[in-house]
């Protein structure tokens, strides 16, 4: 059964899909109340007009979502476009995407490891970049308050 099989379950937002997350790109956003996520609203270079785009990495929309009236919200709020990559486990599937988007394409396929399933196996080639990965970077928590410069320059 996969997360969109199930209608009753609780509806927590995603960190991406709270107004605190979309505030700290520091773009004014929309929250659109039909997809229970915001999203970032941008001035179009050599234009008056704005577009909307999803939280970075992936627009963590509603699997319940009524996709058509979002963007009438959108489009009644001024906006011409919205981008966004749909969260693959909170969004409803490619094909109601497809049906309410004029343009709807996959962007990035994504894995998951179902830990049930027994030990993971991954390929070589995946190993190799693993080991190397683990030989060449540190990582660890940090400050975000001592760091927030270097993120935002990110």
């Amino acid at each position: 059964m996969s997360v969109v099989d199930v209608p009753d379950r609780k509806q927590v937002r995603p960190l991406y899909a709270t107004q605190t997350y979309a505030k700290a790109f520091g773009l004014c956003s929309i929250e659109v109340d039909e997809w229970q996520t915001p999203v970032l609203v941008r001035p179009i270079p050599g234009s008056d007009w704005h577009d909307a785009l999803g939280c970075y990495p992936l627009a963590a929309i509603a699997w319940n979502a009524d996709l058509k009236a979002g963007l009438e919200r959108l489009r009644a709020a001024g906006l011409v476009s919205v981008a966004l990559a749909p969260d693959p486990l909170t969004s409803p599937p490619p094909v109601q995407l497809a049906e309410a988007f004029e343009v709807c394409r996959p962007f990035k396929t994504h894995y998951l490891i179902d830990r049930n399933a027994g030990p993971v196996c991954f390929a070589r080639t995946h190993r190799r970049m693993i080991r190397k990965a683990l030989k060449d970077c540190t990582f660890g928590p940090v400050d975000l308050h001592e760091t927030l410069a270097d993120w935002q320059k990110l």
